[in-house]
């Protein structure tokens, strides 16, 4: 539903934009949410609480909660290896709109139509496969489940390049549709992997820091960095279409380190998963 949505809004967006202008642009998709908000009132039930937790409800407190996590080696490594993808993700959904638009000088339409192919379509297939492959490798050997993000956040650094180096835009919208395939890999694995390591009861809050310490890295400073790399790019060489597309470019490197962090947390995930599958939940100090 998320690629979807972004798959419309940017189309939708795109077209507002060159049609009203920017402003008036946000008022009425503020005003398509605040109308649409009740149908998910009216259309998602809540989940049966409790339905697939084991026979001991006892919480631990949280201060042990987060202590226990932290002692997870294969869960910090994954914690920043997620947070690290999602930089890269969000450095090129943040950017992008003006990437097209300086340096191949797009009309807003066209640009909207471009992103919506790109993190609509190629986003959807990435969270799709995604989570397809990692159950089907994950099977056969559970380090599947962090090794698949590895592959996929590596491929999008060469990719990535060609992506924003390029002159010809088509070839630069065909990569992009396929790293932002590949950027998404993460999503599904990241979450059942955290989940592995941690008895039920204890999965909302290792959801939650899965969730924060992500946000922090990826939505915190993917944009931020990136942007404040082409303000420097800017005042070094006085082009705003180069700086940006060499700022951009340069989260490449992150998707190398991710990489290699996923790879890190999957020499350890099988050892902590297995202490947590073999612990009595009577004996568990989670």
């Amino acid at each position: 539903s998320l690629p979807a949505g972004m798959m419309l809004g940017f189309v939708l967006g795109g077209w507002l934009v060159e049609s009203i202008g920017w402003r008036d642009a946000f008022l009425y998709i503020g005003a398509a949410g605040i109308f649409l908000a009740p149908l998910l009132l009216l259309t998602v039930r809540e989940p049966q609480r409790g339905r697939y937790d084991i026979a001991s409800t006892d919480l631990p407190p949280v201060g042990r909660a987060l202590r226990l996590l932290w002692s997870l080696r294969s869960f910090r490594l994954l914690a920043l290896a997620g947070g690290l993808n999602a930089y890269v993700q969000h450095s090129m959904l943040a950017w992008n709109a003006p990437f097209y638009s300086r340096v191949f000088e797009l009309p807003i339409a066209q640009v909207g139509l471009y992103l919506a192919l790109m993190h609509g379509l190629g986003g959807a297939i990435g969270v799709y496969c995604g989570g397809v492959l990692a159950d089907r490798i994950g099977r056969r050997d559970s380090r599947g489940y962090l090794m698949l993000p590895a592959v996929g956040v590596l491929t999008v650094a060469p990719i990535g390049l060609v992506q924003y180096l390029t002159a010809s835009v088509h070839l630069s919208v065909a990569c992009g549709v396929i790293t932002s395939a590949l950027v998404v890999f993460y999503f599904s694995p990241i979450v059942s992997a955290a989940h592995m390591l941690v008895l039920p009861r204890m999965r909302a809050l290792t959801s939650a820091m899965l969730v924060l310490i992500v946000n922090l890295l990826g939505v915190g400073l993917g944009p931020l960095v990136t942007g404040a790399v082409s303000d420097h790019l800017i005042a070094s060489h006085g082009s705003a279409a180069s700086s940006l597309r060499y700022a951009i470019a340069s989260a490449m490197l992150v998707a190398v380190l991710s990489a290699i962090l996923w790879w890190r947390a999957s020499r350890h995930f099988v050892r902590e998963r297995n202490n947590v599958a073999t612990t009595p939940p009577q004996a568990s100090t989670i």
